[in-house]
């Protein structure tokens, strides 16, 4: 049965390798607990699956205005599994009052097993409101039972007030819309919220074959894609599924043409890197090693070295790369020249591409839910 965990103090010498043992044995002891406590009560487990409005946040202003989209979620309700699926267009709140002008105001969203969204509003929102956002997230109003709380929004109302369910939230236009409108989703017990960074405090695109893995939280692959050259100047990838900004289990469909853009020259006679990276929305977007177009790097293993020095914007899943070299004759130009095998410009006399792995899993096991509450990227990559 559940029980209080009792985590042992960390005495011994920082970044030793017992050091690092006894943080992940803390950390899989809360991981533990939390899987117990979830099996037993009332607790959000993660969001799953493409998110509302383009997938590229959990929570955020529905296509109705005056209401909060989110992605699908699952949660436990007394212990027993519960799927809510995605609302784009976000349950109405209903007239639950009005903020004062230019006053704060805060709502947690709560959910029943038969996936009806409440609300629960700080204590002062429609009297005093809250001089500032900390002061109105201080007051978050208390968890109830059987009602698992998958996040809260805060709202600053124009110089009119904030009338909820007439007035849109921020980025609206209905009634007079509020000022300012912050989305703070659930974690959730198995969420894929969250950065781990390494010991500069950054994250980076290392994989354990460079020897630097990857540092960017619970933002991973589940099923890898396989890269290719696409049409003219372009990259395909094949389907695959994901983890990233706060969402589970992202499905991405196989691509022909994604513009890789003009990232700049490689130098005459050297080779370049370039890294994949997806949001949740499921767009794809590149990064370069440091020294593409500088110095260029004399062989390939140079380029992938250099791995640890892509430093890409947190929320974001590392799903491949690939390196290029020029040809005998020219300088490579991005979004000018074709990889490898294509035909335009100046075309790279090799182009190598490098997917970075997914999770293996046992016969019979789903990728559902692999992130756990703590740990690293879930990926093969990591092990």
């Amino acid at each position: 049965m559940p029980v209080q965990t009792k985590l042992e103090r960390i005495s011994t010498a920082d970044r030793s390798d017992l050091r690092q043992l006894e943080i992940q044995v803390n950390n899989l002891t809360n991981t533990v607990a939390a899987m117990q406590n979830a099996g037993v009560s009332d607790a959000f487990l993660g969001w799953y699956g493409v998110g509302a409005n383009s997938g590229a946040a959990p929570m955020k202003i529905g296509s109705t205005d005056t209401r909060v989209g989110t992605a699908a979620m699952v949660l436990a309700v007394a212990g027993v599994p519960v799927i809510k699926a995605a609302d784009a267009a976000g349950t109405t709140t209903g007239a639950l009052g009005t903020i004062p002008a230019s006053k704060w105001g805060i709502v947690a969203f709560d959910v029943v097993a038969a996936g009806t969204v409440t609300f629960r509003s700080g204590a002062a929102n429609y009297t005093s409101g809250y001089d500032t956002e900390a002061a109105a997230i201080a007051a978050l109003p208390a968890r109830l039972t059987v009602k698992p709380t998958f996040g809260y929004i805060t709202v600053l109302a124009s110089s009119s007030g904030f009338v909820f369910a007439t007035d849109a939230f921020a980025g609206g236009s209905s009634g007079t819309p509020a000022t300012t409108t912050n989305y703070y989703p659930a974690a959730g017990v198995y969420g894929a919220t969250g950065v781990n960074t390494n010991s500069n405090g950054t994250i980076n695109c290392g994989l354990a074959a460079s020897g630097s893995p990857w540092t960017g939280g619970r933002n991973g692959v589940l099923i890898a894609s396989t890269l290719s050259r696409g049409t003219t100047v372009t990259l395909a990838s094949s389907a695959f599924t994901y983890n990233a900004n706060g969402l589970n289990n992202i499905p991405k469909a196989a691509t022909t043409a994604t513009a890789i853009g003009a990232l700049g020259t490689i130098p005459l006679g050297k080779w370049g890197l370039v890294v994949a990276l997806i949001d949740g929305a499921g767009t794809i977007t590149f990064m370069s090693a440091p020294s593409n177009y500088t110095t260029g790097y004399t062989t390939e293993p140079q380029a992938i070295a250099d791995l640890p020095q892509i430093y890409p914007t947190a929320g974001l899943c590392f799903f491949g790369y690939f390196t290029v070299k020029t040809n005998a004759a020219a300088a490579f130009i991005f979004a000018t020249d074709a990889l490898a095998g294509g035909s335009g410009g100046n075309v790279a006399s090799f182009t190598n591409y490098y997917s970075v792995p997914g999770i293996t899993l046992a016969e019979g096991l789903s990728s559902s839910l692999i992130a756990n509450q703590f740990g690293t990227v879930l990926t093969s990559s990591q092990y």
